[in-house]
């Protein structure tokens, strides 16, 4: 089962809106779910596998390996989450979630992961309170742990893997030499001419159009010095996907005059994907 365009971000009283049974009550039970499943097990296993390795984890790694964001997380999982788990099932996690047995169950799950006990199934007594309220095929994927189901299990690992190559890269890099700070100009001169930024989805497109602003700033050699979304879509794959648009642009100055470095904005508008 596909949810294209499904957008996982923060919401408010998702237990009425998917009472209904309507397509954005979906949307909000798979956000729901898929926010749980990234702060209780995925985030928390990683906390503990950190816990587990002790000193063979410099600080610096290990504070690299612990930014990971319950957000972002829940952007990754989203789709495979919709892969293991059907519509009805959503909708009744999102209800057990809210009642204080699932808040419960689901944070001492959180935190045995997080001391290095990395077993996802609950304990004999957490799996039946979950078969009291969740039917019996449900009740047993929940209680092994919705990040050990095929599809899910494969993004996590894949989410440990680059934040591990992002914490690499992190290491491995040259520190920046000290320098002078630039100042950079507001608004691109008129005798400067830059090249159009190409925005490309590969995939994930949201469900409605959407915008981004991203604020580059331009070297006095004309390249990106950095880029920053200055307003968020609320769609993290929009967001990343203009910001390597806006690196990827390079001005020049027109006739004899040097290029001064610049500062400016670009938004973008991204349509739903269907």
């Amino acid at each position: 089962m596909a949810l294209r365009g499904a957008v996982f971000s923060a919401a408010v009283g998702a237990g009425a809106a998917v009472a209904d049974g309507t397509r954005e009550g979906f949307h909000l039970a798979a956000q729901r779910v898929s926010e749980a499943v990234a702060a209780g097990e995925v985030i928390a296993a990683a906390k503990g596998t950190l816990k587990q390795q002790g000193d063979k984890v410099t600080p610096k790694r290990a504070a690299c390996l612990s930014a990971m964001e319950p957000r972002t997380v829940a952007n990754r999982i989203g789709y495979p989450l919709v892969e293991d788990f059907s519509k009805d099932e959503f909708l009744a996690l999102t209800c057990f979630l809210d009642t204080p047995e699932g808040q419960r169950i689901q944070q001492a799950r959180a935190a045995r992961l997080a001391s290095g006990n990395l077993v996802f199934r609950l304990t004999p007594e957490e799996s039946a309170l979950v078969g009291k309220s969740l039917s019996a095929p449900l009740a047993a994927k929940w209680s092994a742990g919705a990040a050990t189901q095929p599809n899910t299990l494969q993004a996590m690992r894949k989410v440990f893997e680059e934040q591990q190559a992002i914490c690499r890269n992190e290491e491995t890099s040259p520190r920046p030499t000290a320098s002078a700070p630039v100042n950079y100009r507001e608004g691109l001169p008129p005798n400067v001419g830059c090249s159009q930024p190409r925005l490309t989805l590969v995939s994930e497109l949201p469900d409605k159009p959407v915008s981004v602003t991203v604020r580059v700033w331009i070297g006095e050699d004309g390249s990106v010095a950095r880029t920053a979304v200055e307003k968020p879509s609320g769609f993290q794959p929009v967001d990343n996907a203009a910001r390597r648009a806006m690196n990827g642009m390079r001005c020049s100055s027109r006739g004899s005059g040097a290029l001064v470095p610049l500062t400016t904005t670009q938004a973008f508008v991204v349509r739903a994907g269907g």
